[in-house]
């Protein structure tokens, strides 16, 4: 396992988050921004940046979002038992106060 976060925010908010949980994490952690604005410029991103690293498989959560406890270990038991090329499990929104209606 290893950690990417791709960063999308012109302003590069994300580097400082990482640098404070790097310690924390037992994996090796990579930073990257990416400066065209979009997810899927960001995701694309970060499958190049996995797939230079060796990744077999990949997995996105995004900052507004959160996973349960046993999220990675559910997907990667639920691929490798049924040999999938592509799984996916339930990522929960969590927005901030004042969030606007039409975006929940």
């Amino acid at each position: 396992v290893a950690v990417v976060v791709v960063d999308n925010d012109a302003a590069g908010s994300a580097r400082a988050v990482v640098e404070a949980y790097r310690s924390r994490i037992a994996w090796p952690v990579t930073y990257a921004r990416e400066r065209v604005q979009g997810i899927s410029y960001a995701r694309n991103r970060a499958i190049r940046l996995a797939l230079e690293r060796g990744a077999d498989f990949v997995a996105f959560v995004d900052d507004d979002e959160v996973v349960a406890e046993a999220w990675l270990d559910e997907l990667v038991d639920v691929q490798a038992r049924y040999d999938a090329d592509i799984v996916a499990g339930p990522v929960l929104p969590r927005y901030e106060p004042g969030t606007p209606g039409w975006v929940a």
